[in-house]
């Protein structure tokens, strides 16, 4: 830039978007999305991990939400932390803030009917202190499977028999939403992502129809998704053509065959 034709700031901030813009192969510009994991690593206090370098470290291990965060490793002598060579102190720290921030979001989406604002929300302190509940991930709160410690977490986390269900059913799914979502959020035609918009209404008919991991998607047909039309053959087509849904069916056969 020339200082005397464009106001300093101006010049700086010119740059800053140029910076920010790739093409999509056919001379359109669009703007490179921000890393869910660098803007947590910053809203953390961990900036020094949150540079390009770490960033493609995270992307060879496939880190690309928060969630994946959690599996650091800290206390183990060769987790993740170590190919990523982040120091194992800060790796603790980073998977604790991670477990709090994924706990924080799940609660604030269980639904609250007939009960106060902060039934859910309320709990994570509770849940992260326990030293009955185990918890590393949200699918560790379906706790109704341990029918024998059922009324003991009931009385810890000072729910009703009706408020403890739908905890347990959301945590139940919540593995399935997040392989889902993922999927869905990312999936990229043309430079375009054709089911972001509505992956939250596409994940939930997915999971009702019994689509729980990406390799179920060969035992399923379009018309199985409910409700009618929800989905078209062509954009069911495409799901099950994603490389990654591939992969996830052929391992699965791969085991089966073991």
């Amino acid at each position: 830039c020339n200082s005397t034709k464009m106001h300093a700031r101006a010049c700086r901030a010119a740059h800053m978007f140029v910076m920010l813009v790739s093409t999509n192969g056919k001379g359109v510009a669009r703007v490179t999305p921000t890393s869910p994991i660098a803007e947590f690593l910053k809203e953390s206090s961990f900036h020094q991990y949150a540079t390009d370098e770490f960033l493609e470290k995270f992307k060879e291990l496939q880190y690309e939400e928060i969630d994946d965060l959690v599996k650091l490793d800290s206390e183990a002598p060769e987790g993740h932390y170590k190919h990523l060579a982040i120091p194992q102190a800060d790796a603790a720290k980073i998977e604790g803030a991670a477990k709090r921030a994924v706990l924080e979001k799940f609660l604030a989406s269980i639904p609250v009917v007939d009960s106060p604002k902060d039934t859910y929300t309320s709990l994570l302190s509770t849940i992260l202190e326990s030293k009955d509940i185990f918890y590393e991930n949200p699918s560790d709160l379906d706790l109704l499977r341990d029918e024998e410690d059922v009324a003991k977490y009931t009385e810890e986390l000072g729910l009703s028999e009706l408020e403890m269900k739908t905890l347990s059913v959301y945590a139940e799914n919540f593995e399935a939403k997040r392989i889902l979502t993922k999927l869905l959020t990312t999936f990229e035609e043309d430079g375009n992502f054709p089911f972001k918009s509505k992956s939250v209404v596409l994940t939930n008919a997915l999971i009702e129809a019994g689509i729980e991991e990406l390799a179920d998607f060969e035992e399923y047909e379009y018309d199985d998704i409910e409700p009618e039309g929800i989905i078209s053959p062509e954009d069911f087509l495409k799901l099950q053509h994603d490389p990654r849904v591939v992969k996830a069916i052929a391992i699965a056969n791969f085991k089966l065959e073991l």
